[in-house]
C-alpha cells in the first residue's frame, strides 16, 4: 500500500472501521506527538473519503504506520492493524469546509 511505502514511525495512519475508504497518514517530524485537533481532522478527512461518509459519526482507526501491514497475497488497500486506538469522526466537519473554499 502507498500509505505503507510513504508513513514514518512517528506519523499517524487512519482508516474508517469496517468499510472501504481511503488511508490518511498525518506526518509529523521526528519527536513530535500530533495535537488533538490535528488528530480530529485526520480522523474527519478519512471519514469523509469512505463508504460511511453520509453518517453523522464514524469510527476511525489509527496507529503509527509501523503497526501496519499488509498480508500476503491481500487485494489492493486491505490491510491488519496491531495496536489501534480508535476516535470518532465526523464526515460533515470535512463536508463544510470543502464547501466553504
Amino acid at each position: 500500500a502507498v500509505s505503507l511505502h510513504f508513513g514514518q514511525d512517528q506519523d499517524v495512519w487512519f482508516h474508517v472501521r469496517g468499510a472501504p475508504g481511503a488511508h490518511v497518514i498525518l506526518r509529523n517530524q521526528p519527536g513530535q506527538t500530533a495535537s488533538d485537533e490535528d488528530l480530529q481532522f485526520a480522523a474527519n478527512l478519512a471519514s469523509f473519503h469512505s463508504k460511511m461518509r453520509s453518517d453523522g459519526k464514524v469510527n476511525v482507526s489509527y496507529t503509527s504506520p509501523k503497526y501496519v501491514r499488509k498480508p500476503t497475497g491481500a487485494r489492493l488497500g486491505m490491510v491488519t492493524i496491531d495496536r489501534e486506538s480508535v476516535i470518532v469522526a465526523r464526515p460533515d466537519d470535512v463536508a463544510t469546509i470543502a464547501q466553504s473554499d
